[in-house]
């Protein structure tokens, strides 16, 4: 089965917003924001490719993800997240960064010693099938079933609660950490050739 997504399509980026104007409503979720490198993970065939921003081939940056993403037992599927790193307090962005090195040998040495994962929160293709039109909630329910037996170093996070984290305990008011509001809908559709891209469809809150 071919993947029906291109290599060269942007991860989707969230719009930031000032306090008290996270957006509200039943056709919105709310996830943790993740300290880490938006990824589209393309598996075809037993081939993983790691694509970030920019277009750019994350694959060789980190070798400890390429064995998870086999191991998810489907000939194809596109995920959509981000690439972590946790230290003892918590994401470690600098640590992060640093596995980001022209050497290989010192690539397969600092995957060893700050092994990083992939934190999934959208499939956006399986087996061939473009899921960009389905809404989020249906592509949740396929995500969590795909990674229900998936490892330590590739795994998802469901969404943080239906209801406003603005309006919760843990939310900006009592100084918790940042969240995402996605709508229950599709992938905002590909812009044409010379035409803007489309709007952001999350927004953040910090």
């Amino acid at each position: 089965m071919s993947d029906p997504i291109p290599f060269d399509m942007e991860p989707m980026l969230a719009a930031p917003l000032p306090p008290g104007q996270m957006p509200d409503g039943e056709q919105w979720e709310y996830e943790p924001k993740w300290d880490g490198f938006r990824t589209l993970v393309h598996l075809e065939k037993g081939r993983v490719t790691l694509v970030s921003r920019g277009q750019r081939d994350m694959t060789r940056y980190f070798p400890e993800l390429i064995e998870p993403a086999r191991a998810l037992g489907v000939g194809q599927v596109v995920l959509d997240g981000e690439i972590i790193v946790a230290g003892p307090s918590g994401l470690d962005f600098d640590a992060l960064q640093q596995r980001i090195h022209p050497a290989e040998s010192r690539v397969r040495t600092l995957a060893e010693r700050t092994p990083s994962r992939f934190v999934a929160f959208d499939v956006i293709a399986l087996e061939g099938e473009d899921l960009r039109k389905e809404p989020l909630n249906r592509r949740r329910v396929r995500l969590e079933t795909l990674l229900a037996s998936a490892g330590s170093a590739l795994f998802f996070v469901t969404h943080a609660s239906a209801q406003n984290p603005e309006a919760t305990p843990g939310g900006r008011a009592t100084g918790g950490a940042a969240a995402v509001g996605q709508p229950n809908a599709a992938v905002a559709p590909e812009p044409q050739a010379g035409a803007p891209a489309p709007a952001p469809s999350a927004a953040q809150h910090r």
